[in-house]
């Protein structure tokens, strides 16, 4: 090709698309501290949650990923997220979902969510029995 024709087209092609920013609930969290049921609990020791691009989510225990009973994936819409304090989720294993909510703050993620199975979503983010609410540190970034 003729240097003149390359630099033609290389100076007239459109820029690359840049991808948005995924969600900053992408990313991989390691527990800080943890209420179940409204009371304090050590069982956040080596817990992390890792939201994936896509909708898809794990959990490990101390590095190991944790089985569930089926396809793990959490919702959020994008439209909202950004503008409540804290925004509204949904987590689901299998057919199984609970609503939450969660607020990220810096590199800290709070979520809380019904302790038990079908219960009403959380009215905030405060400890209170019902609810299991864990305090996370960002560990890694989503991609």
């Amino acid at each position: 090709m003729c240097p003149a024709l390359f630099l033609a087209l290389a100076v007239s092609a459109p820029a690359a698309k840049e991808k948005p920013d995924p969600s900053p609930l992408v990313g991989r969290w390691a527990a800080t501290e943890a209420h179940f049921d409204g009371k304090p609990s050590d069982r956040w020791r080596g817990l992390e949650y890792e939201f994936i691009s896509g909708g898809r989510y794990v959990i490990r225990v101390d590095g190991k990923e944790r089985p569930a009973g089926g396809p793990m994936s959490y919702k959020t819409d994008p439209k909202v997220d950004t503008k409540l304090d804290p925004a509204s989720l949904e987590l689901a294993v299998g057919e199984d979902r609970s609503p939450a909510l969660y607020q990220i703050k810096g590199d800290e993620l709070t979520i809380s969510v019904p302790y038990t199975e079908n219960g009403p979503p959380p009215p905030d983010l405060k400890p209170r029995a019902g609810y299991m609410t864990i305090k996370f540190k960002r560990v890694e970034k989503g991609k």
